[in-house]
């Protein structure tokens, strides 16, 4: 599953603050690109400092995906509600005014 532009910007920027100290440029910019470029560069760590690593990549994506799910949910909440507004003064059955019905079409 590939990561939206958003999530992917809420990630990077929430590893950039939780980054450990000691890590290199060229590190820190492969791991913020993707979190599979942060499993890679972490692997590349010696022990403690790449098991940080890991550690602020996988939160940086989760809270990231946390924001985007819930982006999404107010999104289709507010579509629920739009459509029960314009949809509420509809009847069901009701019979388009001015046209004759298919039936008599037929005949």
């Amino acid at each position: 599953m590939n990561a939206t532009p958003a999530q992917h910007d809420q990630a990077r920027s929430r590893l950039t603050g939780a980054l450990p100290a000691g890590i290199l440029p060229e590190t820190a910019a492969a791991a913020r690109d993707t979190l599979g470029g942060a499993v890679v560069a972490a692997g590349r760590l010696p022990g403690q400092l790449g098991q940080e690593l890991l550690r602020a990549a996988r939160q940086a994506f989760t809270q990231g995906l946390h924001v985007v799910f819930a982006i999404g949910a107010a999104a289709v909440i507010g579509a629920a509600i739009l459509a029960a507004i314009q949809l509420r003064h509809l009847r069901p059955g009701a019979e388009p005014s001015g046209g004759s019905s298919g039936q008599e079409a037929t005949n």
